[in-house]
């Protein structure tokens, strides 16, 4: 029997043109499309069963642009989780990361992160 459901918000980060976007594309919709630029913030929304329990899922593809930090901090502070995402290919956008992620632990101490290539 299913419980009522539980609601998540997690904030995808990393530097411009990683795959933010074409992950999420491929996560909640089944489709990779390898280009897949945004000007501001995308909503991507989905459910899923986990143990017999329906979760609303939020998710927050944030623009990997310095000038949006602002905006992303706010985003930041009401988050469940972080999913940090790099590209294999280009070793900056890892270092990279260190940063974004202390920035998220400023506004957001004790939401899980995860890494992702």
């Amino acid at each position: 029997m299913m419980t009522e459901s539980r609601r998540f918000t997690v904030v995808i980060l990393g530097d411009s043109w990683v795959g933010k976007t074409s992950l999420l594309e491929q996560f909640i919709n089944k489709e990779y499309n390898e280009f897949q630029p945004i000007i501001f913030f995308n909503l991507f929304e989905t459910k899923t069963i986990i143990n017999d329990d329906e979760i609303d899922l939020f998710l927050w593809d944030t623009p990997g642009l310095d000038r949006f930090s602002r905006a992303v901090r706010s985003y930041s502070k009401r988050a469940d989780g972080v999913v940090l995402v790099y590209d294999v290919t280009r070793f900056d956008t890892f270092t990279e990361l260190t940063r974004r992620l202390s920035h998220f632990r400023a506004e957001n101490k004790t939401a899980p992160a995860i890494i992702d290539i």
